[in-house]
């Protein structure tokens, strides 16, 4: 077992060279008569002058490039509706020098609803306990086996299940014919199919990947799309003085996948990433049309050894089932994040699931002038399987049993979905006889419980 070592407090909150901006509907208008205020005018001068890299209009009917800044105010004029994820804009600088005069110009913008920096989103996992414990500990922990054995128990062949995360490698033995579908060119951002990471392929095994191997099996048969919302490319970043190169979200990618989610009406997301920079108003707003329209959001709490009280978003905004994680004991383990918009935890240490076939790295720390580190600094993964810790294991484990909630006992709003997992939560020794804690919300996740026909 090779343990991931990547802790969310090394990665700055938002990105140095990406604002987000809403436009009212005259801000194309406005363009063309040469009417713009200081916010657009600024911005049309750095357009000129070479410093913007892209511009990209964001919708989730139209993700696309623009190829200038009056194509992408026309179109994202044309495009606002009433919805508050409709009209927005991302810009991405050249030089990382500009950001803040244009971010405050445009804010003041009178054609501009809103500006807002972009946050950086990611994965991560928390390093793995030297002694393993027994494979597959998390199924009879949530008691999976009791609520497959009831008479009442459907699969959720029907249930849209989608994970947004590093990809998959849907072809591997235990995935293949699992994956219902996989997007990895999404918005205008066309990377390559392969799960570098592995992340997304493990997440994806958790909740799916039949025992063909190893004994290394997932919880149900949803229908499962994947949408590979990460580039090929690690990114450096430098935090508290030491320099790294990691895995980020692609603002573009996930926007766009979000949107897609929301258009197919997907019955359940997970999302097993976040980030301490706060939502910006296009992700907040997409998160809440989901919910609204009636997808269940399930989140990771993040990890954490610094300040485990410290905010991680989409998990924190209103509505999302926010997932901690406890190890084999129920005690919480030393890495979930906590805090009063958790929901429930699930098995979140020594996790068994798949990893891509082909090898991979979450990144790996740099020098000064970008070079690897010599010794054991990349942050290898195995191949195949593995056994992984993290509250990105044990998000998956909650959004596998919401897909068989639905299957078994009807569609319910996300609303009462929270309620039954709530309720139906197994309290844990260390809550000492109270009903909530934000250390583990209404304790662990009790599957046999969740699909009983009275809630407890």
């Amino acid at each position: 077992m090779r343990g991931i070592g990547w802790d969310d407090s090394r990665t700055p909150d938002f990105h140095d060279d990406l604002l987000i901006v809403r436009v009212h509907r005259g801000a194309g208008a406005a363009h063309a008569t040469g009417t713009m205020g200081r916010g657009l005018s600024q911005l049309a001068r750095l357009e000129r002058d070479g410093h913007l890299r892209s511009l990209h209009v964001l919708d989730h009917r139209a993700h696309a490039p623009a190829a200038t800044l009056r194509h992408a105010l026309a179109r994202a004029s044309a495009h606002r509706g009433r919805e508050a994820h409709t009209g927005s804009v991302l810009i991405r600088l050249r030089h990382t020098k500009h950001r803040q005069r244009l971010h405050q110009a445009l804010a003041d913008d009178p054609h501009i609803h809103w500006a807002h920096r972009v946050p950086c989103r990611y994965v991560g996992a928390a390093k793995a306990p030297e002694l393993p414990v027994q494979r597959m500990w998390h199924h009879p922990a949530i008691r999976l086996a009791e609520a497959r054995a009831m008479r009442a128990f459907r699969e959720p062949r029907t249930i849209r299940v989608a994970v947004l995360d590093t990809g998959v490698d849907r072809d591997h033995p235990a995935l293949r014919g699992r994956i219902a579908r996989y997007e990895h060119r999404i918005g205008g951002v066309h990377p390559s199919p392969d799960d570098i990471a592995g992340h997304g392929t493990h997440v994806s095994g958790i909740i799916a990947a039949a025992d063909r191997e190893i004994g290394v099996r997932g919880m149900c048969h949803p229908k499962l799309s994947v949408y590979k919302i990460f580039g090929d490319r690690s990114v450096p970043i430098v935090n508290a003085g030491k320099s790294f190169r990691i895995f980020l979200v692609d603002p573009v990618a996930y926007y766009a996948a979000l949107g897609d989610c929301l258009r197919r009406g997907m019955d359940v997301i997970n999302l097993s990433l976040g980030g301490t920079g706060a939502s910006d108003p296009h992700e907040r707003a997409l998160v809440q049309s989901l919910i609204a329209a009636g997808t269940v959001v399930v989140a990771a709490m993040g990890n954490t050894t610094v300040d485990r009280t410290q905010v991680s978003y989409p998990a924190a905004i209103p509505g999302v089932i926010a997932v901690g994680a406890v190890g084999p004991s129920g005690m919480i383990a030393n890495f979930s994040r906590i805090g009063a918009h958790i929901t429930l935890v699930a098995p979140g240490e020594s996790i068994w699931s798949t990893l891509p076939r082909q090898p991979g790295e979450f990144g790996f720390a740099i020098a000064k002038d970008g070079a690897p580190l010599p010794g054991p600094n990349p942050l290898q993964r195995n191949v195949r399987y593995d056994a992984w810790p993290g509250t990105s294991m044990a998000c998956p484990q909650v959004t596998a049993a919401v897909a068989m909630l639905l299957a078994t006992r009807g569609q319910m709003t996300p609303a009462e979905v929270q309620r039954r997992l709530k309720r139906s939560a197994e309290p844990l020794a260390a809550m000492r006889g109270k009903r909530f804690t934000p250390t583990y919300g209404a304790g662990r996740l009790n599957v046999e419980r969740l699909l009983a026909r009275t809630e407890h």
